[in-house]
């Protein structure tokens, strides 16, 4: 579960600094790599913290979403495969930028 944690900060904390260039891209890789070892981790059920529980009428009605950690894992990938393509994409711009101004 702290390789899911540690996947998802490394991909908000690269995706915050993607516009800086290069750097966010060290912040992804091994976000990308927690991502995937994550992928293996034993599946869980987290509950998310909304929902209804009460009565209609005289059933009980509970009603409480949940996610699992393989779903999470799979955002995060996706989520640090994204920081990873704006990162590159920013640095190839500021490249080109950093070169047309220099001739």
């Amino acid at each position: 579960m702290t390789k899911l944690v540690m996947a998802y900060i490394l991909g908000i904390v690269s995706f915050l600094m993607a516009f800086g260039g290069i750097f966010s891209f060290l912040f992804s890789v091994p976000g990308l790599l927690l991502a995937i070892h994550s992928l293996k981790i034993k599946e869980k059920r987290i509950l998310i913290p909304l929902g209804y529980q009460g009565t209609v009428g005289r059933k009980k009605l509970t009603a409480q979403p949940y996610v699992t950690t393989r779903y999470l894992a799979y955002i995060a990938l996706v989520l640090n495969i994204f920081s990873m393509a704006v990162s590159l994409f920013t640095t190839f711009s500021l490249l080109a930028f950093f070169t047309v101004a220099m001739r």
